[in-house]
């Protein structure tokens, strides 16, 4: 959600537009939105769906996507996606330039995908840290880059959320610290950064292409 609320202040930067929304469909019907908004996310840009189906959960995603005035999507998916619907996936987002985040349970990892990105996340817990304080703060998380084009797959980062809903980069088990100065930002933030852009990035492949 992080991810998708650096995504939404790129769009604003880029675009112009603070008032495209972010839509999330919730299938589980566990979203919190007081927790999105602690995030950065504007309450009044939030458009909530709750699907009643898996169909239906693929229609909201397939809909979201395909709309260009739509800023991102942030949605969770508990089935498993057949190449048709993933591939629909990947159709609509570049229809409507609209960066999708899905979150996926375990058993989907390392299962084909159309997916340009995807990270592996898994609580830090039971381990030795060099630094005790990180224990005192929320739970450390070790990202894994599982998927991307051109990208160090199996690359691992581990990472907390700050009280300013931050994602901050933290000594891994057993390792030496990093010293502040030369401390690069996660891969999470980058990884922000790069899908943030879909829009834009099309609009310079047209006028690219016009030339």
């Amino acid at each position: 959600m992080i991810v998708a609320a650096n995504s939404l202040r790129a769009h604003d930067q880029h675009a112009g537009d603070s008032s495209s929304p972010i839509v999330i469909i919730d299938s589980r019907k566990t979203f919190y939105p007081p927790a999105a908004i602690a995030l950065g996310i504007p309450a009044a840009r939030m458009i909530l769906v709750q699907p009643r189906s898996a169909a239906d959960t693929v229609w909201a995603i397939d809909q979201s996507l395909r709309c260009e005035a739509v800023a991102a999507v942030w949605a969770t998916i508990e089935t498993r996606l057949d190449d048709r619907d993933a591939r629909r996936f990947q159709l609509a987002a570049e229809q409507g330039r609209t960066p999708g985040f899905f979150v996926r349970p375990l058993r989907e990892r390392g299962k084909p995908s159309f997916a340009e990105v995807r990270l592996h996340v898994k609580k830090g817990t039971g381990r030795s840290w060099q630094d005790p304080e990180i224990l005192n703060h929320s739970t450390p998380l070790q990202v894994t880059l599982d998927r991307a084009r051109g990208g160090p797959l199996g690359k691992s980062v581990w990472i907390q959320i700050d009280d300013q809903a931050r994602l901050i980069e933290v000594t891994a088990p057993h390792e030496v610290a990093v010293p502040q100065e030369t401390r690069h930002e996660t891969a999470a933030v980058h990884l922000a950064s790069q899908l943030a852009h879909p829009k834009r990035a099309a609009s310079r492949s047209r006028q690219h292409r016009a030339g």
